[in-house]
């Protein structure tokens, strides 16, 4: 049995309290003679009998109750008392009827503190005031027995007002409990809060923080041995081992600031490892002038740092050189345009060249090239598509024109030259 058990039983069973009347009545010890007024004068055999019975069971009272309510080694005497030399017996009178009553009165309160306590689990988390107030009960048990009602009295108020305490206290331990163990779990020190946290749970089971503060005691070993794992691995290099490791531990108590950070700081220094390979395999890419593989090294680049100034950097210069490929692919397009005498297709490309970039040079100044040599192979093909056209006064004057306008075809333009000499 431990001490609260065992002040809980000393509490709870008491010869004197034991007497307590059903409810209604007032408190009766055991053993204590009714008040003498109502015995008859001594006059004869019978009262001197009587009489003799009182004194028998007065000290009956005196020497073995005493005992009986007293628990070995606990509740000392108060200091003014010698246990060894009980003072005698009180005189009954009006001024002990009154200490009786108070006594009485003092015990009732101290049976309905003690029952409310008993209610909250006090023997659980009420050390050591609870056994404090035990042995003034018991004391006050002791006094009340010898009818020393006045320091039965005392000695109930005492132990009453240590219950009083208790009760009162009962919220500022439970805090008390739960700030020490919260302060356990930031020290690492697993054992202490578990204890504290229990304690809490002890005082107000069920309380939600409490339990989560229990719960995290419990797993703060392993805990530990996972951020112990963590570290090694990071110091190794090893990042994926160590964000693994940081997440577990993050996993049994998500409120663990520590491996909290560990995890976030891992987990950057991968994104920042994966971010600066996307990146390199970008660049890689763009001097290659593969824009296909730097496009998908960019995304996913973006993916892990959409807002990075290098990543914007480097899609500007993918854009820039993407164009340039786009404009020199136009570019030759039109020069084959140009050496087939297609000049349909030409304006084509430079057209396609100016959407691109609207300020390019070779198409801008090509364009108006390509357009009249395009409207010359036009009226030539209407005429050498319709011969007879040229026997009218007009359209042969239009026909010499076009041929004075030509002079010269360039070598390079030969359907051209075929088309003038035809035509000429």
């Amino acid at each position: 049995m431990g001490p609260g058990e065992a002040h809980k039983g000393q509490l709870a069973r008491s010869p004197v309290r034991d007497a307590i009347a059903p409810e209604g009545q007032g408190l009766r010890p055991p053993a204590v003679p009714p008040h003498p007024q109502s015995v008859a004068p001594r006059r004869d055999l019978a009262v001197w009998i009587a009489l003799g019975a009182v004194l028998g069971l007065a000290c009956a009272v005196v020497w073995l109750l005493p005992r009986l309510v007293s628990t070995p080694g606990e509740a000392p005497q108060p200091t003014t008392v010698a246990a060894s030399h009980p003072e005698p017996l009180a005189e009954p009178g009006p001024r002990t009827e009154d200490a009786r009553g108070r006594a009485e009165q003092e015990l009732q309160g101290v049976l309905r503190t003690m029952a409310r306590l008993e209610l909250l689990n006090v023997a659980a988390w009420g050390e050591p005031d609870w056994g404090r107030a035990a042995d003034e009960v018991g004391v006050g048990d002791r006094w009340f027995a010898q009818r020393r009602f006045a320091d039965a009295a005392d000695a109930y108020a005492r132990g009453h007002q240590v219950l009083q305490r208790l009760e009162q206290g009962r919220r500022g331990r439970f805090a008390e409990a739960l700030q020490a163990g919260e302060q356990g779990l930031k020290e690492n020190q697993a054992e202490r809060a578990l204890q504290r946290f229990e304690l809490a749970l002890a005082i107000e089971p069920g309380n939600a923080e409490a339990q989560s503060g229990l719960r995290r005691a419990q797993a703060r070993e392993a805990v530990l041995k996972w951020m112990q794992r963590a570290r090694r691995a990071e110091a190794d290099g090893d990042l994926e081992a160590a964000l693994a490791a940081y997440q577990e531990a993050t996993r049994m108590d998500s409120a663990y600031a520590e491996a909290d950070a560990g995890r976030e700081r891992i987990a950057q220094a991968l994104e920042e490892r994966k971010f600066k390979s996307a990146m390199s395999g970008a660049l890689a890419a763009l001097a290659a002038g593969d824009l296909t593989q730097a496009q998908a090294h960019l995304h996913l680049a973006a993916q892990l740092r959409p807002e990075d100034p290098s990543l914007q950097d480097a899609r500007r210069r993918l854009q820039q050189t993407g164009k340039q490929a786009r404009l020199s692919r136009l570019r030759q397009a039109a020069a084959r345009g140009r050496r087939a005498e297609d000049w349909p297709a030409v304006i084509g490309a430079y057209e396609q060249a100016l959407v691109v970039e609207p300020n390019t040079g070779f198409a801008r100044h090509g364009m108006e090239f390509a357009r009249s040599r395009k409207d010359l192979h036009e009226r030539l093909d209407r005429y050498l598509a319709d011969p007879q056209r040229l026997y009218s006064a007009a359209p042969l004057a239009n026909a010499e024109r076009i041929l004075a306008v030509a002079a010269e075809s360039p070598q390079d333009e030969l359907r051209l030259a075929s088309k003038l000499a035809e035509l000429r």
